[in-house]
């Protein structure tokens, strides 16, 4: 009878511990542990409310983009901005969670690329889109990481964030949750069409290695960005004089080299081997 008892003891409690991991693993981003988009955008399968429904706290979502210490409802192309959500609650609140993504297109094709996240935030991958989140619940109830701005002629891109306010019992019981979206405007959009298609001068191609070019504006913007719509990298034109664009270290596939300058717009397909 002993023994039994031992045996019991002993399968009890790693069982215990596993649930216990669970419920820490689950705070640390649905994006990590679910795989799964939770921001309330359309290839959502359900925002946070899905696990944290009992709707206390009364949170909502407030969603800016920050170019500086000022928000801003456009971007430039290949600018760096910084995404900033944050989950207001009521004082009861002991910790916090959030998830974004930012979408273009028909589609639903990532839009920029986030990098450089400050501590207790991680950048994660789902199905090709990335997705800021936290490393483990906060006490502080706002999160920014930096955004660069998509390659011209993206067009509007539309920033899906979701949050929640926890009672940090462990679980997701007693818990608040919300979620909300803006819209952001690409900078001069408007004007794309009118602008005519020019020609842009390839002084040298070295696959994999480089590209030289030489535009024919005093100002314009260079992006360059893969099939998936993220950004690889951007330069300014320097007026007549040739630009070379490093290729190395690029992943092998098919990316665009987009120039939009002041009189027209152009754009060259690359094969990185």
């Amino acid at each position: 009878m002993i023994n039994m008892n031992r045996q019991i003891f002993f399968f009890i409690i790693p069982i215990s511990i596993f649930g216990a991991i669970l419920v820490l693993g689950n705070a640390g981003g649905a994006a990590l542990i679910q795989k799964l988009d939770r921001t309330g955008s359309p290839l959502s399968e359900g925002p946070c409310q899905a696990c944290h429904s009992n709707g206390n706290f009364n949170p909502n979502i407030d969603i800016k983009l920050m170019d500086g210490g000022d928000p801003v409802l456009s971007y430039m192309p290949g600018e760096v901005y910084t995404l900033q959500v944050v989950v207001n609650a009521n004082p009861n609140a002991q910790q916090f969670g959030f998830q974004a993504v930012a979408l273009h297109g028909s589609g639903n094709i990532q839009a920029g690329t986030f990098q450089n996240p400050p501590v207790g935030i991680a950048i994660r991958t789902v199905n090709n889109r990335s997705y800021p989140e936290q490393k483990f619940p906060s006490l502080q109830d706002t999160f920014r990481v930096e955004w660069v701005a998509p390659a011209a002629g993206t067009g509007d891109v539309k920033i899906y964030a979701a949050g929640v306010a926890t009672n940090a019992n462990g679980n997701s019981s007693g818990d608040g949750s919300a979620f909300s979206n803006i819209t952001i405007q690409e900078n001069g959009a408007s004007e794309i069409n009118n602008l005519t298609a020019i020609s842009v001068q390839i002084l040298s191609h070295l696959p994999g290695q480089f590209i030289d070019i030489q535009t024919p504006d005093q100002q314009g913007l260079i992006t360059l960005v893969d099939l998936q719509g993220r950004y690889v990298q951007s330069m300014h034109a320097q007026g007549s004089l040739p630009m070379r664009i490093d290729l190395q270290g690029l992943m092998p596939g098919i990316y665009l080299l987009h120039y939009r300058g002041q009189t027209g717009t152009w754009t060259e397909k690359l094969h990185i081997p």
